[in-house]
């Protein structure tokens, strides 16, 4: 092993033992967001296709229902017509307890054609957390 990859083994050591201590306190909160099969965070209204300044975005309203303030990822994966995955986007959104806020993804590189974002919000610690959605826009 060079020294190098010795000190990226070192980083992400670090990395995962940091990501476990932050969200080590948020366990209870996240495995008891509600009845069975309710997300940790839903969506309050369909993701919309926007311009965002110079940009074409998604503007994704997010809720948290937890009793504790959470930061996520909000992850849109876009796929074309053949359903291969084109562009992935994220947005890192901080909600307090029982808050909502609005995520945007922005859509960047793509040609002309029609395609389908999945939107979902991530904890890296836990994963996925909220129920995946779809919305299909053109370029």
């Amino acid at each position: 092993m060079t020294v190098a990859m010795r000190h990226v083994a070192t980083g992400v050591l670090l990395a995962l033992v940091a990501l476990a201590s932050f969200s080590s306190g948020r366990t209870s909160a996240i495995q008891n967001c509600g009845a069975p099969g309710t997300p940790c965070w839903y969506e309050s209204a369909p993701p919309t296709h926007v311009q965002l300044g110079a940009y074409s975005a998604f503007k994704v309203p997010y809720v948290n229902t937890m009793n504790t303030p959470s930061t996520e990822i909000a992850f849109m994966v876009v796929r074309n017509s053949t359903y291969e995955t084109v562009e992935i986007s994220t947005s890192t959104l901080q909600l307090g307890a029982a808050a909502n806020g609005t995520a945007y993804t922005i859509v960047f590189g793509l040609g002309p054609g029609t395609y389908i974002a999945t939107f979902f919000a991530y904890d890296p610690y836990y994963g996925q957390i909220s129920n995946s959605e779809a919305a299909s826009f053109t370029q």
